[in-house]
């Protein structure tokens, strides 16, 4: 398995899913490739990541839009395109997870590039406050700083169990995809049930139901 994770400072709360595969990096079952904020890293990334064989397991963990995937970046350096659309055929004959913005419509443009190979993809993953903006639903029900990071926490949790799930059980793509809507359906109804944050909870209804299985 390959985890895609740019240097970019507001991907740190995802740092969650590296912590909880540190026993997988250590026997390097897990191999992470990062792409740090500079020009020679970013070319060293992308090297790497089209030497990753044929029929492996790939998470990325960044941000994109629906026509690439984004590298590091810094105070100092800009965020730039790590994998373009004509380039997404790195990813070719591969099992790829997009967790990333606007994912799903990247997967869909993707697919002949991808030789129509197996990917999971999602809707606005908001990181940060002004992201909301993207979303014409999330906007409307007035989302403050502290649902961002509640909804983070979240979101960071399902996705390293979704992993582990997938490591530990080697299946299909679909079942982890099965599954990711499991454990976030669970979460919404756990905040329903405890009256909790329902701004959070449709936030990640929408995540639920803006996801998709390529």
């Amino acid at each position: 398995m390959y985890i895609i994770f740019p240097n970019d400072p507001s991907l740190s709360f995802m740092n969650e899913v590296l912590i909880k595969l540190q026993s997988y990096i250590d026997d390097k079952s897990v191999n992470v490739i990062s792409c740090d904020p500079d020009d020679a890293s970013y070319i060293e990334a992308r090297k790497t990541i089209q030497s990753i064989p044929l029929a492996s397991k790939i998470i990325f963990i960044g941000h994109s839009t629906p026509s690439l995937i984004y590298g590091g970046m810094s105070v100092d350096y800009e965020r730039k395109c790590l994998i373009d659309l004509a380039s997404m055929s790195v990813f070719k004959d591969k099992e790829i997870v997009l967790v990333s913005c606007f994912s799903s419509k990247l997967l869909t443009s993707s697919r002949p590039h991808r030789n129509y190979s197996s990917g999971i993809g999602f809707g606005l993953l908001p990181s940060e406050l002004g992201e909301i903006d993207a979303h014409n639903k999330m906007n409307k029900i007035g989302i403050e700083e502290g649902d961002i990071t509640e909804f983070c926490g979240i979101l960071s949790k399902v996705i390293a169990n979704s992993v582990l799930y997938w490591i530990a059980n080697d299946c299909r793509l679909i079942d982890v995809y099965h599954y990711l809507k499991i454990l976030l359906n669970r979460e919404v109804n756990e905040i329903s049930l405890s009256n909790g944050n329902e701004r959070v909870s449709e936030m990640l209804y929408y995540v639920v139901n803006e996801s998709m299985m390529d």
